[in-house]
């Protein structure tokens, strides 16, 4: 997990969204999914071996004030590797008894990942990722390790709460101009970087090949992954 940079990428603008256009960013939210609220955002843990002095959620730690959290944990323990890097979590919110579980994206490579876990780390993994697409009805062939393993150890992350007795929700938020890195020089400022998604269509096409190649197309699995589209330019607001 890189440190955040500073006015621009996806978890500056997930940080900026909550913390100065929070009304924007639910009234999107309860106009496009299921999830029309009241929201309880969680807060972040504080992490002193970051820049900013604060973290992500990571795999479970974030019901470890919840009263079932011992039980959790030991399913957690059998379904997924205690060793290696478990699912980050940009943000978290509660709607009556869903857990919602936020992946912010601000370009295209984002969605974009493989798994490099351990030969026997695979194996446990592999085992569950089957387990799930049985649950979703996905095809079993499917290739769950390459190309995007984030959303798929996601959705693995859906079904685990789910044999716990929790409902749960994998919300994508889709930055569009989000990734724009400019520096001031001479009282100018100047773009150094872009690496922006500009359009939801372009979202869109990359999305519409992730869910294919994942094998989500017509089954209960999209039920369970939500997507909104946010314009982090203000003037681009509707």
């Amino acid at each position: 997990m890189a440190d955040i940079g500073y006015c621009y990428g996806s978890e500056y603008q997930m940080m900026r969204f909550l913390a100065h256009h929070k009304n924007y960013l639910e009234n999107i939210i309860k106009a496009n999914t299921p999830l029309k609220g009241p929201y309880k955002w969680m807060d972040y843990p504080y992490d002193q071996n970051r820049l900013s002095f604060d973290g992500e959620h990571v795999g479970i730690n974030f019901f470890e004030n919840f009263i079932e959290f011992n039980e959790i944990k030991q399913k957690w323990r059998q379904f997924w590797p205690q060793t290696g890097t478990a699912q980050n979590w940009d943000a978290i919110f509660l709607e009556d008894k869903k857990v919602v579980l936020i992946e912010a994206k601000a370009h295209i490579e984002e969605i974009r990942q493989s798994c490099d876990a351990s030969e026997k780390s695979r194996e446990l993994i592999g085992n569950s990722f089957q387990s799930a697409k049985k649950y979703f009805g996905i095809s079993l062939d499917k290739d769950w390790f390459n190309n995007y393993y984030q959303l798929a150890n996601r959705l693995a992350f859906v079904y685990f709460l789910k044999t716990c007795g929790i409902e749960s929700y994998v919300l994508n938020i889709y930055f569009i101009n989000g990734y724009i890195k400019r520096i001031k020089r001479n009282d100018k400022i100047i773009i150094e970087q872009n690496r922006s998604v500009t359009t939801v269509e372009e979202w869109e096409e990359a999305i519409e090949m992730q869910y294919e190649c994942l094998g989500l197309k017509n089954t209960i699995a999209l039920n369970y992954v939500q997507k909104i589209f946010v314009d982090c330019l203000s003037e681009n607001k509707k």
